[in-house]
């Protein structure tokens, strides 16, 4: 949501890099359609790329071709130098840092070299965003509830690399200690710091603004969840180390202020101490819940088939609803990179669990806000769950010599899983082929010479492909996966008209 409040042209270079740190090389023309930029703007981004990362970033464009070379390993490096720039986002920064209201807006307009009034636009601007993260300004400051500043806070530095307060080497070493101690098998390590630095500063927080008190709602899903094993391992782990490191006393507030984190932020906590037993317990706290099941219920209504993989179910809805505790899903930054703004899979879906979704927020407290890429996540997690309880497609191969029929047959078992492929094997001359029919194969493969016998005497209307056995093993994998793939999204568009 920051983002539609950015400066566009710094939103336009930061899209560039997401794009081109998945690919080097594209055709400017769909450089364009994916970004919605123009060639003349595309031009212009690119110098000023190559400008503010002299030593770091290459981006040529040559003969309606867009490439470009970096030579740092992560994006956020260069996110993060781009969001710098932001006046935006360092305002943002400002209004939280003003303790008492003590420096005026025209400090930040000096430091910054804007102008007195352009400074006051931009922080009249902000009031909207700030609304829905239901936090407001008191001239100069962000106020509201501490936990919602807590999480404004943590997604600055996460998303946008925007450093309200640093981690100094002891926070990262009583935040090591802390997850250690909780049992988990991950190490510290500099290359896995980005993946859980929102966790990493929310945690950090509950020491570095202790001064200010943290109360957090005591709705009836909270104070269920709060009854689960993993609440009395983390008020166990706070004494024995934040406390005891930082030489503070935890409130209830503050305790269930890093329930509240463990719940909503990706994190290692305590990861090793959960059973199956803990899990199945947790479920069933979320399928009891009112809230949840208003939204479990339509889906599977329209999805019948869901009932048997409803424990995968539960547990994708729990991961997706989980950021509309307390409304914090303007919050939760996307552990996930969607480079297009549209959803790739199958539209009749994505539109019917929209409708589903939006139904639901509407009966929920509050103006809610749907973040788009957690929503197409979702999207992703059901579309697999279908498929994987998608019958086993029926290939049956038809040879006309021994050899031939016994070569793929052995080869098969080595490429492709019985689970998704159901897999039989005909020598013309000895087996019984007339029996095909009644298989009713998705798929049948044969050579050339066979397939209009196959075509008229076996499997009428039924896909029959020709296969070579100088060709790759990997080419009936595409044909098979093709075939697969449009079964599934017939069934799909079936079940949903």
């Amino acid at each position: 949501m920051i983002e539609k409040y950015l400066e566009s042209s710094i939103e336009s270079k930061c899209q560039l890099v997401v794009l081109f740190f998945k690919t080097s090389y594209l055709p400017i023309t769909e450089v364009a359609e994916k970004t919605g930029l123009t060639f003349l703007q595309l031009n212009h981004y690119c110098e000023e790329l190559n400008a503010f990362f002299p030593d770091s970033l290459s981006m040529t464009i040559q003969k309606r071709m867009i490439s470009c070379q970096f030579t740092h390993p992560f994006k956020e490096t260069y996110l993060y130098q781009l969001y710098a720039s932001s006046n935006v986002l360092q305002l943002l920064a400002f209004l939280i840092k003003n303790g008492s209201h003590s420096r005026p807006l025209t400090d930040f307009a000096r430091s910054h070299f804007l102008s007195n009034s352009s400074a006051y636009r931009m922080r009249e601007a902000l009031i909207p965003l700030l609304r829905n993260f239901e936090l407001k300004l008191s001239k100069n400051k962000i106020v509201g509830e501490e936990y919602r500043i807590r999480y404004l806070i943590a997604l600055l530095y996460s998303k946008f690399g925007i450093k309200v307060y640093d981690l100094t080497q002891q926070d990262k070493n009583t935040i090591h200690s802390f997850l250690s101690h909780s049992s988990t098998h991950l190490k510290t390590s500099p290359w896995l710091s980005e993946s859980f630095s929102f966790y990493d500063i929310l945690l950090a927080l509950s020491w570095k603004r202790h001064q200010f008190s943290v109360t957090i709602p005591q709705t009836r899903i909270f104070q269920q969840l709060k009854k689960l094993f993993i609440y009395d391992s983390l008020k166990k782990s706070s004494r024995d180390i934040i406390e005891t490191y930082c030489q503070l006393n935890f409130s209830a507030g503050d305790l269930d202020y890093l329930y509240l984190i463990y719940i909503t932020a990706n994190n290692s906590f305590a990861s090793l101490q959960w059973t199956p037993e803990h899990i199945r317990q947790c479920c069933q706290l979320f399928e009891e819940n009112d809230t949840f099941r208003l939204l479990l219920k339509p889906i599977i209504t329209l999805l019948p088939n869901l009932k048997e993989q409803k424990p995968s179910l539960v547990k994708a809805l729990m991961f997706f609803s989980k950021s509309f505790l307390f409304n914090l899903q303007h919050f939760i930054p996307e552990t996930n990179l969607f480079v297009s703004p549209y959803y790739k899979g199958n539209q009749k879906l994505y539109t019917s669990l929209k409708l589903i979704v939006e139904e639901w927020m509407a009966k929920l407290p509050g103006k809610r806000y749907l973040n788009h890429k957690h929503f197409h996540l979702f999207c992703h997690y059901v579309e697999q769950i279908l498929r994987n309880i998608q019958p086993p497609l029926v290939v049956v191969f038809v040879a006309s010599n021994f050899i031939n029929a016994h070569l793929l047959t052995d080869s098969f078992p080595r490429y492709f899983s019985d689970k998704s492929i159901d897999f039989h094997s005909y020598y013309l001359l000895q087996d019984n082929v007339y029996q095909i029919p009644d298989l009713k194969p998705d798929l049948v493969i044969t050579h050339s010479q066979l397939i209009p016998f196959v075509h008229h005497e076996l499997t009428k209307g039924i896909a029959v492909a020709e296969i070579s056995f100088d060709e790759s093993i990997l080419s009936i994998q595409e044909l098979m996966y093709r075939v697969k793939e449009e079964k599934f999204q017939a069934d799909l568009t079936k079940q949903l008209t």
